[in-house]
C-alpha cells in the first residue's frame, strides 16, 4: 500500500507545484497591475492638481491691462495739484504724491503752486484702449 502512495504522490506533486507556481504568478501579475494603477491614478492627480493650479495662477494674471494716457486740464480757481490728483488718479499709482511728483515733471512745474487758467497735462489710466 505505500509503494502505491508513494507512486501517487510522485505523479500529483509536479502538477500540484506547477499549480502553485501558476497560481503566484497570477497573484504577482495582479499586484504589479495594482501598483501599476495606483501609480498612474497618483501621476493624474497630481498633474490635475498641478493643471489647475497653474490655470488659478495664469487667470488672477490676466488682470486686463490698464492703458497710460495723458489729458490736458484746465486749473479752475481754488484747484490744487491734490485735487487733480484726487479726479485723475488711480491705484496704477503707489501715492498720492508720486502722482503730484509726475504730474510736476510733465509740466515742468518746480513747486505745488498753479494758478487758474493754467493749462496742465495729467496722466490717467483706462482700460479702454484708444487709437
Amino acid at each position: 500500500m505505500e509503494e502505491r502512495v508513494w507512486s501517487y504522490t510522485k505523479e500529483i506533486r509536479p502538477q500540484y507545484v506547477a499549480e502553485l507556481k501558476k497560481q503566484k504568478r497570477i497573484r504577482e501579475i495582479y499586484r504589479h497591475l495594482i501598483y501599476s494603477s495606483c501609480l498612474f491614478f497618483a501621476i493624474a492627480v497630481i498633474c490635475s492638481i498641478n493643471f489647475f493650479i497653474i490655470n488659478v495662477k495664469a487667470s488672477s494674471e490676466q488682470k486686463e491691462t490698464a492703458y497710460k494716457y495723458y489729458t490736458s486740464v484746465t486749473v479752475e480757481a481754488g484747484e490744487t495739484l491734490w485735487d487733480i490728483a484726487g479726479i485723475y488718479m488711480s491705484d496704477e499709482f503707489s501715492s498720492v504724491q508720486k502722482y503730484i511728483d509726475e504730474v510736476k515733471n510733465i509740466n515742468h512745474l518746480t513747486d505745488n503752486k498753479i494758478y487758474a487758467g493754467e493749462q496742465l497735462i495729467v496722466p490717467y489710466y483706462s482700460y479702454e484702449y484708444k487709437r
